[in-house]
């Protein structure tokens, strides 16, 4: 009794066969890949209340911490922080062993030759008076 590939092949259905299989091979047919996860993004950090700390479990908290993981989520990328020193958050920055900085900075016109900042989320300082004698106070 002949098969439908019998009829369609005249008989040589192991020919066809074959000759898909070596194809499929040959051709390097794999299954569709997802493309490559990018690295996290190394976000530096350090101590500068009351922006950033750790808390007594020695996460980082803040409000700009806060603010990154929100930015984060969003844009929906990877990140790892890095505690760096002030110093160490600059210098990060230019020789890029750090993507982003995410604390309270001081924001220069010669620092913005070089660093990106985003806009202020906080116009503080701190506010002074003179008590009513004329003395300082604090």
């Amino acid at each position: 009794m002949r098969c439908a590939a019998d009829r369609i092949f005249g008989g040589m259905t192991a020919v066809p066969v074959l000759l898909v299989l070596f194809l499929v091979f040959a051709t390097g047919a794999q299954s569709p890949q997802a493309p490559p996860k990018p690295a996290p993004l190394r976000v530096g950090t350090t101590t500068k209340l009351p922006y950033s700390w750790k808390d007594v479990d020695g996460r980082w908290v803040g409000p700009a911490i806060m603010l990154w993981e929100r930015i984060a989520q969003i844009r929906g990328v990877s990140y790892e922080l890095m505690e760096k020193s002030d110093e160490g958050l600059a210098a990060g920055l230019h020789d890029g062993t750090l993507d982003v900085a995410a604390t309270g900075v001081q924001i220069s016109a010669s620092a913005g030759r070089s660093i990106k900042f985003s806009l202020p989320f906080d116009a503080g300082g701190v506010l002074g008076r003179r008590a009513p004698d004329g003395s300082p106070k604090g």
